[in-house]
C-alpha cells in the first residue's frame, strides 16, 4: 500500500491487485462491464479508493467534497465553506499511483487494462447464489483446485478472451463453483480432513452452467479477474511452462501438445490418466515445470559432449 495525504487526511492507495478490498474488486467489474473510456474507470476507480465515491459535488464551475448522500446538505455546506474543495491536480497527481494497473497501446489515444499484470489471487467470492442454489468456491490461489478442473477452467479462459462469448464465462464458474458435499457441515464430528467443501470435479456438467445466467454479469467477470490472476501468476511461477521455443529448437516437434495429451504422458499409462487428473494442479505444473527443466539440463549436458 502507497500511503498518501490527500484532503488533509492519510490514504492508502493499493499497490498491486491484492491489496483492493471486496468492495472495490465489485466496483472494478462492473466498470469493465461498462463500454466507456478507460480514463473515466481511472477516475472511478480513484475516488473509490480515496473514499470520495457518490461525495462529489459541482458547484460554481469547481468540485467539492461533502460526506453526505443529501445534494441540498451539502450545497449548504458549501456555500458556508464547510467543504473540501477538490483539485483536480491533486486528484490525478494522486490517480498516477495507479498506473500500475494499465498499459499504453501504440496507436490508441487511451490507456487499457493490462491483463498480464493483474494478479489478483484472493477470492472474495467464495459462496455465491445461483438461484436458490449455493455454489461453493476455489480457495484464494487455487490451492484446493484440482488439475482436472483447472484444465477446464483455462479452456474455457481461453475460448471467452478470444470470441467473448459469455457461455464460456459460465462454463468456466461452473467449472470453478460446485454444490457443497453431503455432511460437510458435521465435519468435525465426523472426522473429515478434506477441507474442500465443493463435491468433486466430474467433467462437464450441462445442467450447472445455464444456471449462472443468473449470477450478475459483473460477479462472474470479478471470478474472471481472479481466475486471471492465478493463471498469471502460474505463469511467474513456472516460467518455463509459458515460454516459447527458442528459435531452431526442434526438440518439441513431436512431444506433447495440449492438456490431454501432457496429463496423458504425465500418468504414463492409461489406467493412472484419472488419478493425475485429481492431483493439485499445483504440484501438477511444479511436477512438469521441473521435468522440463531436467529435459533442457540434460539437452545442454549432451551438447556440450
Amino acid at each position: 500500500m502507497d500511503v498518501v495525504e490527500f484532503l488533509e487526511k492519510k490514504v492508502q492507495v493499493p499497490a498491486e491487485w491484492n491489496h483492493f478490498s471486496r468492495e472495490q474488486v465489485a466496483l472494478i467489474s462492473r466498470e469493465l462491464c461498462r463500454p466507456h473510456l478507460l480514463s473515466a474507470f481511472r477516475a472511478t476507480i480513484m475516488a473509490s479508493v480515496l473514499g470520495l465515491q457518490g461525495h462529489l459535488w459541482k458547484f460554481a464551475g469547481k468540485v467539492y467534497y461533502y460526506p453526505t448522500r443529501w445534494r441540498i446538505r451539502a450545497f449548504r455546506k458549501i456555500a458556508a465553506g464547510k467543504a473540501w474543495l477538490v483539485d483536480p491536480e491533486d486528484f490525478f497527481r494522486v490517480g498516477e499511483l495507479l498506473n500500475w494497473m494499465f498499459e499504453v497501446v501504440e496507436g490508441e489515444q487511451d490507456l487499457r487494462l493490462a491483463e498480464r499484470r493483474v494478479n489478483l489471487t484472493t477470492n472474495h467470492w467464495p459462496v455465491i447464489r445461483t438461484g436458490w442454489r449455493r455454489m461453493y468456491g476455489p480457495s484464494s490461489e487455487l490451492t484446493n483446485a484440482t488439475t482436472d478442473e483447472y484444465v477446464k477452467a483455462e479452456v474455457e479462459y481461453e475460448q471467452f478472451i478470444s470470441t467473448q462469448k459469455e457461455e464460456h464465462l459460465n462454463k468456466l464458474c461452473a467449472a470453478l463453483y460446485r454444490p457443497r458435499k453431503r455432511f460437510f457441515r458435521l465435519k468435525r464430528f465426523l472426522q473429515i480432513t478434506d477441507a474442500d467443501p465443493r463435491q468433486p470435479y466430474s467433467g462437464e456438467m450441462p445442467d450447472r452452467h445455464p444456471a449462472w445466467q443468473r449470477v450478475p454479469v459483473w460477479q462472474r467477470f470479478a471470478i474472471l479477474l481472479f481466475f486471471e490472476g492465478v493463471r498469471n501468476q502460474f505463469i511467474t511461477t513456472f516460467d518455463l511452462l509459458y515460454q516459447p521455443s527458442e528459435p531452431g529448437d526442434e526438440s518439441d516437434d513431436d512431444g506433447p501438445t495440449g492438456w490431454p495429451a501432457i496429463i496423458r504422458v504425465m500418468a504414463g499409462h492409461v489406467i493412472r490418466i484419472e488419478q493425475v487428473a485429481k492431483v493439485p494442479i499445483y504440484n501438477f505444473l511444479f511436477d512438469l515445470n521441473e521435468r522440463i527443466r531436467d529435459a533442457r539440463k540434460l539437452k545442454a549436458m549432451n551438447k556440450k559432449r
